[in-house]
């Protein structure tokens, strides 16, 4: 089930982080250096059910004392949906039904039909990574999902705040078009031709988000060696990047940056590199 680990990673962006960021909070306060006043970092998951939406009274204190929200792409954007409609389509089609298996292509057609009223034979026309975000969200067990970033988003109305990206969607999906076709199908079969085992490790990486248990997460993709293989493309380049954009952002306007929790730990994470400019970063009890 490594691959399943895997997938979930590439798909995303959430992958755990290492020891070096122990403490069960998905909030953390940015002080020092040239800042007048704090900015914070938040750790989210893209799909969530409504009923398990983390959003403490500590959240709401930190998002309500900065001036801008800060996602990985600026979903606010009015160009965005259909931009990234475009990019996740190919134009020369895919064989899906040639190259999964029986059981993972009908549950993938059952998927589409739900979630978009086509089958397959749209399907077909998409790359992997948009069908991913389909299968992963028949994962869910809930009538009503949303993400993180929308509930932020919401947050946003009707207030003064601004909203701002660290990087586009084109950037995002370059880095997937670069991962072998075949490899991505692999991990859709992995998800789909084996249903019960995904849905087991879907549960125990659910639940330790809801724990802000960033350790916990980090055993469960630890044992994958495909986490080894995209990890500097998927998360320690892009942090790398990130850290200019948000220290030029800090000055200007105190921010609420809301990225992938995978993204938070480690020696490449946030956190470290954030320390490494002179900040102190430290975690806030999120409880």
């Amino acid at each position: 089930m490594n691959r399943f680990k895997t997938m979930l990673f590439l798909l995303l962006f959430l992958v755990a982080t290492s020891a070096q960021a122990q403490k069960k909070s998905l909030l953390w306060k940015i002080t020092g250096k040239d800042l007048e006043a704090p900015s914070y970092l938040f750790g989210t998951i893209h799909i969530i059910c409504d009923g398990d939406v983390l959003m403490t009274e500590a959240m709401k204190t930190a998002f309500a004392a900065t001036e801008e929200l800060v996602l990985e792409i600026n979903m606010n954007d009015p160009s965005l949906a259909a931009e990234a409609a475009q990019l996740m389509m190919t134009p020369e089609g895919i064989d899906y039904k040639g190259k999964l298996s029986e059981t993972a292509y009908n549950r993938m057609d059952e998927l589409m039909t739900s979630s978009m009223g086509v089958g397959m034979q749209v399907g077909r026309m998409m790359k992997p990574i948009a069908l991913m975000g389909i299968a992963y969200k028949g994962l869910v067990s809930c009538d009503q999902s949303t993400g993180m970033e929308e509930e932020f988003l919401s947050m946003v109305e009707g207030t003064d705040k601004t909203v701002g990206g660290l990087e586009t969607i084109a950037f995002q999906m370059g880095i997937f078009d670069d991962i072998p076709m075949d490899e991505q199908i692999q991990w859709i079969e992995e998800m789909l031709g084996n249903p019960e085992e995904a849905q087991v490790e879907f549960s125990k990486m659910m639940d330790a988000y809801k724990k802000q248990d960033v350790k916990g997460l980090y055993g469960l993709f630890k044992s994958s060696p495909e986490y080894e293989k995209y990890e500097q493309a998927l998360l320690v380049d892009r942090n790398k990047s990130w850290i200019p954009q948000m220290t030029e952002m800090m000055k200007e306007k105190h921010s609420f940056f809301a990225v992938g929790a995978g993204d938070l730990g480690g020696s490449d994470g946030v956190i470290k590199l954030l320390k490494k400019e002179g900040y102190t970063v430290k975690a806030v009890d999120n409880r």
